[in-house]
């Protein structure tokens, strides 16, 4: 599927900049990380996904970069119940 080209999913560097600085988080600002934040995605026109190196000043902000995981596959589980203590 491709996303179009008038849907930003990521901010440039004057948007983040304005919504990411450092200097709020060294002063103790907060920030909340929503699933998905530490990944630039690429929709390629020939389906795949890229995942470019373009903001590594925002992922050393973040202190990661999410590039992929493995593919989806069956997993062993089971219930448990957690003692109250």
């Amino acid at each position: 599927m491709r996303v179009p080209d008038h849907i930003h999913l990521r901010p440039d560097a004057i948007g983040c900049g304005a919504c990411l600085p450092a200097a709020f988080l060294e002063r103790g600002g907060r920030w909340l990380a929503l699933h998905g934040t530490n990944s630039i995605l690429r929709f390629t026109d020939d389906g795949r996904v890229d995942v470019p190196d373009e903001r590594p000043d925002v992922m050393e902000l973040l202190g990661t970069q999410f590039k992929a995981h493995p593919p989806s596959d069956h997993f062993a589980w089971r219930w448990w119940t957690m003692p109250i203590l």
